[in-house]
């Protein structure tokens, strides 16, 4: 896969002051467990949305999975377990 380049785009939805609804992109940074699985499968660069409408890159051989940051539902696994059955 060296030539595999990843899109990632997140979509929300903010209201204006009449209240209207405004289409936003929101953070699409990939979380650990998703990096791992890009480096296993060779995917080498990873472009994605941020809050503020951009698109940032990244290239996968240079990111330390052990220090990246977790999903929200990853977290909320880790702090409450028992609601999964």
């Amino acid at each position: 896969m060296k030539k595999v380049k990843l899109f990632i785009t997140k979509k929300g939805y903010k209201q204006d002051e009449k209240g209207n609804l405004i289409e936003n992109t929101l953070n699409a940074r990939p979380c650990a467990e998703c990096f791992k699985m890009m480096q296993y499968y060779g995917i080498k660069k990873v472009y994605y949305t941020t809050y503020d409408g951009g698109i940032e890159s990244i290239n996968t051989n240079h990111i330390n999975t052990s220090e990246e940051f977790l999903s929200d539902a990853q977290r909320l696994f880790k702090e409450d377990r028992y609601w999964i059955t």
